[in-house]
């Protein structure tokens, strides 16, 4: 019993039996607070991540209607022009009738006019030649 190396141990044993159970707690405080941390932050980075699937599924879905949109747009607008090049075909050929109307009528027009210059002219030249005649006989 009287071995210092004996008590030394005894002591040692003794010491590290009570910082044990402290340490022990300390070490498992640490622990559960590191794992209870980081669950916590993959329970966020979790819920971030089914935000962010919501997310881009409704940004898909809000593309694919945009889609569908424009391809209602575009083919509306194809349409569209489709029927205003089919009004303007109907309009040249009205404006060309029309205008070959307008030409007729004016070729029309100016035979008319011809024919009454002619006919005037004529008729001058016959009563002067009637004229002339008659001096000619009354002389």
């Amino acid at each position: 019993m009287g071995e210092p190396e004996f008590w030394v141990f005894v002591a040692f044993v003794v010491f590290f039996g009570a910082m044990y159970s402290s340490i022990k707690n300390a070490i498992l405080g640490y622990l559960d607070s590191s794992i209870s941390f980081y669950s916590k932050m993959i329970e966020d980075s979790d819920n971030l991540c089914n935000t962010n699937i919501e997310l881009l599924s409704l940004a898909q879905e809000k593309r694919n209607v945009a889609e569908e949109e424009k391809r209602k747009i575009v083919s509306h607008a194809k349409n569209e022009a489709k029927r205003i090049e089919k009004l303007l075909q109907e309009q040249r050929v009205k404006l060309l009738h029309h205008g070959e109307n307008l030409l007729q009528k004016r070729y029309e027009l100016g035979l008319r006019e011809i024919e009454t210059q002619l006919y005037k002219n004529i008729t001058f030249k016959a009563i002067e030649k009637v004229k002339s005649t008659f001096l000619q006989k009354s002389n």
